[in-house]
């Protein structure tokens, strides 16, 4: 390395603040690539799993991915498992993201210990898309309890109209077998006078009555139907 980058890259793995899992991420991304190995153990040597801060479970998902392509394997399993004690859970989509770095670097233990935390019961779920996402990473990692426990939290009653994927939850909901709600849902939909949605999902069947409130979503013929 130069002489100017290699007295910066001293500086900055020696003193710079470790308390934004973003810029930790940052600063190590830059040392590898500048080949500063020396100044990345450095750094790692201060124990950044200690310090980063976890109300940003985003990033610190980003900061395990990283900390694991520097095989900085002790660091990994100490942010591991402070995130999977102490993430807030309210965030859907950021829980999710956590979940998902958690099952890809081989972290199972840390896995369990978030799910143990009950995220199902705190995540909001007025985002149907952030929903479906976590519904689908819950059953990448075997999570039937928590997924029993979102059914039952009545997101059918719960998630907003408008927000994108509400197509995709009804179609997630018929195919975990949770019809009830998925017809719910549909009854929401139907009540709204919007029928561009059904039309989305592949087609609509209606009572003999013709009640509107008493729609169903059926897959038409070449739109999923098997």
């Amino acid at each position: 390395m130069d002489e100017q980058v290699t007295v910066l890259a001293e500086r900055a793995a020696a003193h710079a603040a470790l308390g934004n899992p973003a810029t930790v991420t940052h600063l190590l991304q830059s040392l590898r690539s500048a080949d500063a190995d020396e100044q990345v153990a450095a750094l790692l040597a201060r124990n950044p799993a200690a310090h980063v801060a976890l109300d940003n479970p985003f990033a610190v998902a980003e900061l395990l991915q990283t900390l694991r392509r520097a095989g900085a394997d002790e660091q990994v399993t100490a942010l591991g498992e402070r995130a999977a004690a102490h993430t807030p859970l309210a965030n859907p989509a950021a829980v999710t993201r956590l979940l998902r770095t958690l099952r890809q670097v081989g972290m199972h233990e840390q896995v369990a210990a978030l799910l143990a935390r009950n995220p199902a019961a705190h995540v909001a779920l007025d985002n149907a898309y952030t929903i479906v996402n976590l519904l689908k990473e819950m059953m990448n990692v075997d999570a039937g309890e928590q997924v029993a426990a979102l059914w039952a939290r009545d997101l059918a009653a719960q998630v907003a109209l408008d927000s994108y994927g509400v197509n995709e939850l009804i179609h997630l909901l018929q195919r975990t077998g949770s019809r009830e709600q998925a017809s719910a849902l549909t009854e929401r939909l139907a009540a709204t006078g919007d029928f561009s949605k059904f039309i989305e999902l592949g087609g609509i069947v209606c009572s003999s009555n013709s009640d509107v409130s008493r729609m169903e979503v059926l897959p038409l013929r070449g739109h999923g139907a098997g």
